[in-house]
């Protein structure tokens, strides 16, 4: 790019002047007055690993920690934060001697954030950025003031360029510079050599041709500037006075500023993609700032995967996926933070999940073709398989990239993954249960993450209650990760209402669990699920792989002259019985064997008699055979079930028969001899907790279920039947 004629260096100089009145100017005791000539736009990079970016000091702290330190102490404000995060990214003499400090090799995003929220800036902020949007080589532009430290004072002016054979890119550098021209030359290498077709290749075109714009550099090739200043991807748009602030962030050509104190070839590629996206008719600072952002972000990864540059990002959307992905779209200022990747670039997991996990990176590029359309999740629902509702499940569980579902690790070494809202272990404390309300407010395309441990071996069984299925929630979507045997597996539950378990059980001793929540609503992007929603999850000590029943059963039967009595003894064992994939908060044990002894004696008028016999116990489920069923609310759940209520308590139900076999019978002998022959008084019914109304309710140990229930008919005030239960159910140990 050749300098600039005279006579447009005198109108660059009043458009300054002019600017200058009408924006007040800066205070002169920190910012002077900046001095725009024309209108650009900037978006800074990131650095990556594999290059030679520069090394702050051990113990020196950059001046980008400075600021953030300040603006989170109350001493600045974010507007005037962000003012100074301008001016030490391009190591402007006017920032504030407290806020100077090292070098800094963090991602900086001041320039996009100022963009996006521009028409909210005030005049002064504003014309620091338009200051900083003129290109390098342009009379009275930053660099230029800055030749005595940027550049040989004689060669302030002078430039040199090297890709000259290029059809697509020339490298502008100052010869006087040492070392300039071989990092120049290194750049055409790396970028018409590699990162310009693989790039250009994917999009299905280049950056826009800026010949038609100021400061061209003679021809339409694409030009990039080494210069002493943090590199960034700058628009060529036209002057400040003549380009409408919302033309700013659309179908606009560009050109690159490479920071010549060091930098990578995958920066290189970011900064590449961000001008050919800058070339889309689209609402790069409004409605797709956070594809420009993310789709940036991730280009260093489809050039150069071996690098990983990629990696540092994804912390950034990771630890905050609770937010909607598309949040980077808005007039709000996202600030750089030190140790912490922004939000926005993170959001590069989501072409990152397109190439890697689908296998299409040209999904990146069909949806960019869109991005003329008004809505940027419209857009990408009508180009992706299956849309928002089959894509944004599958996406958050790859994002917990570990235990089962590790994708990313295992072909690309990614080492993060998703941050749990809650990550705790579930211990009792020695209370009977515990139970867990997640928040179900979950907005659009977000994820909330949860994972539980299980160090106390008195939490014996528990349930997890999706209570977005019973209030019919189409887009929310509830997946489990489960560890069990240190065999980890998944689960869909969204379609489920309960999921029990019985850690008494070697199959399902969960020994980890996370459950993710995910919302792929994206149409109302005000829509949150309701949080009284959200999974309920419930613990208990109460075992759960069967029980040990004693009962004692004592019967009579008496009327003005009759009285008989009977005594039952019964040992059985109860065992759990599930049919697969139906789960209920009542689990039910039918016996698996046991035996029962009966004695019965008394008089029936004149006759006397006396008897016993004993049965075995066991329980085919066929009708008429002998059975025998106990039923527990397992959970100490409180919910709605459909049309069934549960009160949260403990209760139970056990009913258990034999049939009478024709041998069970008592003699009665009358004094003529005659013989009167009596069943057992039991009939059979060796387990009866209740009738009817259920009373009866499993205390707090868990491991011990006692009571009593007694049946009492009378007819004609005259016959007297009375069978009483007595048990004492005794937990089964663990497998």
């Amino acid at each position: 790019m050749a300098p600039i004629s005279l006579p447009r260096a005198l109108c660059a100089l009043c458009l300054l002047a002019l600017v200058a009145m009408l924006s007040g100017g800066i205070a002169a005791q920190a910012e002077p007055a900046p001095q725009p000539a024309v209108a650009h736009q900037v978006f800074l990079p990131l650095m990556a690993k594999g290059g030679t970016a520069p090394t702050p000091l051990p113990n020196d702290p950059t001046s980008e920690e400075l600021i953030a330190r300040a603006l989170q102490a109350g001493a600045l404000d974010r507007e005037t934060a962000l003012r100074y995060h301008l001016l030490a990214d391009f190591d402007d003499a006017r920032l504030p001697a407290p806020y100077r400090g090292a070098a800094s090799v963090r991602p900086s995003s001041a320039y996009h954030s100022a963009l996006r929220a521009f028409a909210q800036l005030t005049p002064q902020t504003q014309a620091l950025v338009r200051e900083f949007s003129v290109p390098p080589s342009a009379a009275g532009s930053w660099e230029e003031r800055r030749g005595s430290a940027a550049v040989a004072p004689a060669a302030a002016n002078r430039w040199d360029t090297t890709c000259k054979t290029s059809p697509n890119i020339k490298v502008w550098y100052h010869p006087a510079n040492e070392g300039d021209a071989e990092q120049a030359r290194r750049i055409c290498e790396i970028v018409d050599g590699t990162i310009w077709p693989r790039l250009t290749g994917l999009m299905g075109r280049k950056p826009l041709p800026d010949d038609a714009a100021p400061h061209t550099g003679g021809d339409a090739r694409f030009d990039i500037y080494l210069v002493a200043a943090r590199s960034s991807v700058m628009s060529a748009n036209g002057s400040a006075l003549s380009v409408p602030i919302e033309r700013l962030c659309r179908a606009t050509p560009s050109y690159m500023l490479v920071n010549r104190a060091g930098f990578t070839r995958s920066q290189l590629a970011e900064l590449l993609m961000g001008a050919i996206l800058n070339g889309y008719d689209a609402d790069l600072c409004g409605e797709y700032a956070w594809l420009y952002a993310a789709t940036r972000a991730w280009a260093p990864e489809y050039v150069y995967r071996a690098d990983n540059a990629e990696h540092v990002h994804a912390p950034g959307y990771l630890r905050a996926a609770a937010t909607p992905l598309d949040s980077a779209s808005g007039d709000e200022l996202e600030l750089p933070s030190p140790g912490q990747p922004l939000f926005s670039d993170g959001a590069m997991l989501w072409p990152y999940y397109l190439r890697n996990i689908l296998g299409r990176a040209e999904l990146v590029a069909e949806i960019w073709s869109g991005s003329t359309g008004p809505n940027s999740l419209q857009v990408i629902d009508s180009v992706v398989p299956g849309g928002w509702a089959e894509q944004w499940p599958m996406f958050a569980r790859m994002a917990w990239n570990r235990d089962i579902v590790n994708d990313y690790q295992k072909f690309d070494g990614l080492p993060h993954g998703l941050t749990p809202l809650r990550d705790e272990p579930i211990v009792l404390d020695g209370a009977p249960s515990r139970s867990i309300a997640l928040d179900g407010a979950v907005k659009h395309l977000a994820i909330h993450t949860y994972r539980f441990t299980f160090p106390d071996a008195d939490v014996r069984s528990f349930a997890v209650v999706n209570r977005y299925r019973e209030a019919d929630l189409k887009t929310a979507h509830v997946q489990a990760l489960i560890k069990i045997g240190g065999v980890w597996t998944t689960e869909d539950w969204t379609a489920t209402p309960l999921r029990p378990f019985c850690r008494d059980l070697r199959a399902e001793r969960v020994e980890e669990l996370v459950l993710l929540v995910s919302n792929h609503e994206f149409q109302n992007r005000s829509h949150t699920l309701r949080g009284e929603d959200g999974p309920l999850l419930s613990f208990t000590n109460l075992a759960c792989r069967g029980w040990k029943a004693e009962v004692t059963i004592t019967s009579s039967y008496t009327t003005s002259a009759t009285q008989i009595d009977e005594t039952t003894t019964t040992e059985a064992t109860f065992e759990r019985v599930r049919t697969p994939g139906i789960f209920s908060i009542k689990e039910e044990y039918r016996t698996t064997g046991g035996s029962a002894s009966w004695e019965q004696s008394g008089y029936y008028g004149s006759c006397v008699g006396s008897g016993s016999g004993s049965y075995a116990l066991a329980d085919t489920g066929a009708s008429g055979e002998a059975d025998g069923r106990f039923h527990l609310s397992q959970y100490g759940l409180a919910i709605r079930q459909g049309a069934l209520v549960f009160n949260g308590a403990r209760d139970y139900l056990g009913v258990a028969r034999a049939s009478v076999a024709d041998d069970w019978i008592v003699p009665y002998t009358c004094p003529g001899g005659n013989t009167i022959m009596r069943k057992p008084l039991h009939a059979g019914e060796w387990l009866v907790t209740d009738h009817g109304v259920l009373t009866q309710v499993a205390g707090d140990d868990g491991e011990r279920i006692a009571g009593t229930h007694t049946l009492r008919r009378t007819v004609m005030d005259d016959i007297i039947s009375t069978n009483t239960w007595r048990w004492v159910l005794t937990a089964l140990p663990p497998e």
